[in-house]
């Protein structure tokens, strides 16, 4: 009896020993011309893309496996181009076919479920973004011909559909409040929203998302958001200047400070320039400063466009264009982009231009 107890521990610690092989994403690609050419791998990661492999291709067929920790979506395109194809995925086979020059185009074979509810929300929205195609053509052509009055009807047209299209992803969320698909709506319809807007749009997943990385990473958002909203004091920052040397934000504490996030290659922030240098120059001598947080990554062009747009105030950058600290700090996501500070450093306006810059420097200073 003893022996065969011992034979039977034995057995046990072996099977233990053994353990289940983990379910990974496979992914078996046919693609006709392929051969010779890569396909790179990208996994979202807190709301971003990070490359997790780049497979030579020495022949029109692949196969590459990897472990996913979650359901997420997966991004499969040739290196640096447009040439792409996402695949909202988990642990299961993926079989692609078709051109490698469209991979957009692939025929998907999969049995995975969250694919299948990726296009179910697919098929739900395409009217809306076919809308949507349609009516900017329009807009551009309206735009290239000067027809102010025609491409004020589209932008309203446009807006009208964006929103309706809004309202459908809403009730999707809202039906498949469980379903981590969901989540990923949520973060693509409501990452560039107002603290409100996302606070609403996670109050509509279910608790049992929470550390879904696309709940994670709209919570992070709204945290980011909070901490600019008006009234509160601007996040401290160092950056260094066009010299090299720190310059930390509160040391320009004292005066009506316009923290202005603009860049030499923005077309909207050029023109915008004469309008702040108009105000600098009629109130710096009156309690009024700039600090320029430039999201160039090109140090020439920042200090030729600072010269030729005359911009003789505070400027500041670490040269990392969109991935600048200080913009993804501030939640910055699109340029120009302002916060004006009062003399102790707290937000009191954001995004002003133009005459309501002037307005409101003329109230605080006149």
């Amino acid at each position: 009896m003893k022996r065969l107890s011992i034979l039977l521990l034995v057995a046990f610690a072996a099977i233990a020993c053994n353990e289940v092989p983990k379910e990974k994403f496979k992914l078996t690609a046919n693609l006709e011309g392929a051969s010779g050419n890569k396909l790179v791998v990208l996994i979202s990661e807190d709301g971003d893309y990070v490359s997790v492999d780049t497979l030579d291709l020495t022949s029109d067929m692949v196969t590459w496996e990897y472990e996913l920790p979650e359901e997420t979506m997966v991004r499969i395109m040739a290196p640096e181009s447009r040439n792409v194809i996402h695949l909202y995925a988990d642990n299961s086979d993926f079989n692609l076919t078709g051109q490698y020059a469209k991979l957009s185009a692939a025929n998907v074979e999969t049995e995975s479920q969250v694919y299948a509810q990726s296009n179910t929300f697919k098929e739900l929205i395409k009217p809306f973004d076919e809308k949507i195609e349609a009516l900017s053509v329009k807009y551009r052509e309206a735009a290239a011909n000067k027809d102010e009055e025609a491409a004020s009807k589209l932008e309203e047209e446009y807006n009208t559909i964006e929103k309706e299209k809004q309202e459908a992803s809403v009730k999707y969320i809202k039906d498949n409040s469980t379903k981590s698909y969901s989540a990923y709506v949520a973060y693509v319809t409501y990452v560039r929203g107002s603290v409100e807007d996302i606070k609403t749009a996670l109050s509509y997943l279910d608790d049992s998302l929470k550390y879904n990385s696309f709940y994670v990473a709209l919570s992070k958002r709204l945290n980011i958001l909070e901490s600019v909203q008006i009234g509160k004091v601007a996040p401290e920052f160092t950056l260094d200047d066009k010299d090299g040397n720190p310059l930390a934000l509160s040391s320009l504490r004292g005066k009506v400070l316009l923290v202005d996030f603009w860049a030499s290659w923005c077309g909207p922030c050029r023109r915008e320039n004469p309008n702040v240098v108009a105000i600098y120059n009629d109130y710096k001598d009156k309690g009024f400063d700039v600090l320029g947080v430039s999201l160039d990554n090109n140090k020439e062009r920042w200090l030729k466009a600072i010269a030729d747009d005359k911009l003789d105030w505070h400027h500041v950058s670490d040269l990392k264009g969109w991935k600048n600290e200080v913009a993804q700090q501030y939640g910055v996501n699109s340029i120009p982009h302002t916060f004006l500070l009062d003399a102790e450093g707290k937000i009191i306006a954001s995004n002003l231009r133009g005459e309501e810059l002037r307005a409101k420097i003329s109230e605080l200073l006149d």
